[in-house]
């Protein structure tokens, strides 16, 4: 599961990269920011998953870890989608 998270967060990014380089704007932002959610989901079920199978250990090891990745996936994915959204105001 955490490999679909991985493929989610680059999607995320690269969508709001090209949104920086094509004219219809909105929906690369759109599925920006769907791909960051879907992603960030993905790693709240698998901590759900180890608390579930009883791997305390392993989930107290990696949770900091895991929570320092989402917010920054997240405010890398907000700071981009924003440029390119200031960049579509500024060519229109």
């Amino acid at each position: 599961m955490l490999i679909f998270s991985l493929i989610f967060g680059v999607l995320a990014w690269a969508s709001a990269i090209a949104a920086m380089k094509i004219k219809q704007q909105t929906l690369p932002v759109i599925i920006s920011f769907l791909c960051c959610c879907i992603s960030a989901v993905l790693q709240f079920f698998d901590i759900r998953n180890r608390a579930l199978d009883g791997d305390l250990a392993g989930l107290m090891d990696t949770i900091d870890i895991t929570v320092i990745g989402i917010v920054v996936m997240m405010l890398i994915t907000i700071i981009l989608n924003f440029i390119a959204l200031k960049l579509r105001d500024k060519r229109n």
